[in-house]
């Protein structure tokens, strides 16, 4: 019991303690409570604040961002399609390019052969004139060079006929020949 007693007595004096606590500072830590808990409200309704900005904000960055992409995206998109059709115009426009040159050598090789072929065909036929024209002055060249010839020995044999006339000639004057009814 006297513990009981004790403990009783230890509390009537722990809440003697506490009453005069009360009396002293009671107002004062009221205050101070009541404060803190302004305080923390205000702290709660800053940070509930700056949460709320920072997710709007962190929103509108991410709408920014998606839309921004979304834009590049497109634009990638828009220039991949522009550069692919650019590039099939060219190959279309090389093809038709490569056709056309392909006829034009096509055409010009069978110009080349054919006036190749004519240019043979003339050279051949101007050969053949150019030779029967040589053989035709060759024949006639070889005619007169035979006429020259026959003149030739005609005269020579002239000459031989009047060398011979000549010297019967001088015997005759210097009498030494006499032909046959001259009688001298």
């Amino acid at each position: 019991m006297q513990a009981v007693e004790n403990f009783d007595a230890a509390n009537d004096s722990g809440d003697h303690v506490d009453r005069m606590r009360e009396i002293l500072f009671g107002s004062q830590m009221r205050e101070q409570a009541q404060r803190l808990v302004e305080v923390e409200q205000r702290l709660r309704q800053t940070s509930e604040r700056l949460r709320s900005d920072m997710e709007q904000r962190l929103n509108q960055l991410e709408t920014f961002v998606r839309n921004d992409l979304q834009r590049l995206e497109q634009q990638l998109r828009d220039d991949r399609r522009d550069r692919v059709a650019a590039i099939e115009r060219i190959e279309q426009t090389l093809a038709g390019q490569q056709r056309t040159l392909d006829e034009r050598l096509a055409e010009l090789a069978d110009r080349l052969n054919h006036e190749g072929h004519e240019l043979r065909e003339q050279l051949h036929e101007q050969g053949k004139q150019l030779a029967a024209e040589l053989r035709q002055r060759h024949d006639e060249v070889q005619d007169r060079i035979d006429q020259e010839a026959g003149l030739l020995r005609d005269e020579k044999t002239g000459r031989e006929e009047l060398a011979g006339l000549f010297s019967e000639l001088a015997l005759r004057l210097n009498r030494q020949f006499n032909l046959p009814g001259d009688e001298q």
